[in-house]
């Protein structure tokens, strides 16, 4: 058997492969063979660790391999463009699925993210009944990628004049590219 640990950069140029304390963090991976990046290792360096174990349990020396700067697929940046353009003109919108990942019993409710007007809508698709609605500024939201599944995200509306509380919602997106695309435009809008 081969233990292999996946670490992600945390603080960019850092000279003789990062051995300084806090320069990486262990990426949290259910399948230690590979690793699927995700919007969060974009302009990160990803280090490996294998570590040979013989069948009698005896580790053998390890090793590590850092990868080059992953970069967005040109795709993935053309079409965070074309949002941030719409936004800008007539506004944008994203269908995802709302669920509540500590009950999953809860059932999923389809909602539209909608953006324009210098504001964020959250709404429910049926019969578009708005429930969360902010204005577009810095720190306006937080938005996370989820490491164990490409297709989800954590959006946290800060408080303002509208929102009172902080907000936070779960949201699964229909694939991988889109969930990205998603997360990056809320964050471009957020800066």
């Amino acid at each position: 058997a081969t233990v292999i640990e996946w670490y992600r950069e945390v603080l960019e140029g850092v000279p003789n492969a990062g051995t300084e304390e806090g320069a990486w963090e262990p990426i949290p991976n259910n399948n230690s063979i590979k690793y699927q990046p995700n919007v969060d290792d974009h302009n990160k360096r990803i280090k490996i660790f294998i570590t040979p174990v013989r069948q009698d349990g005896t580790a053998g020396p390890t090793y590590q391999h850092i990868l080059e700067r992953l970069v967005l697929p040109v795709h993935v940046g053309d079409n965070v463009a074309r949002c941030m353009r719409e936004i800008a003109q007539k506004g944008t919108s994203f269908i995802c699925t709302a669920f509540d990942p500590r009950n999953q019993y809860a059932p999923p409710t389809p909602k539209r993210i909608l953006l324009g007007d210098k504001q964020i809508k959250i709404k429910v698709l049926e019969g578009e009944k708005t429930e969360i609605k902010t204005k577009i500024g810095p720190q306006c939201c937080q938005v996370k990628a989820w490491p164990h599944d490409p297709r989800c995200l954590e959006l946290v509306i800060t408080p303002s004049k509208t929102v009172p509380q902080q907000k936070q919602m779960s949201f699964m997106c229909e694939d991988g590219n889109t969930r990205d695309i998603v997360v990056l435009v809320l964050r471009a809008i957020a800066q």
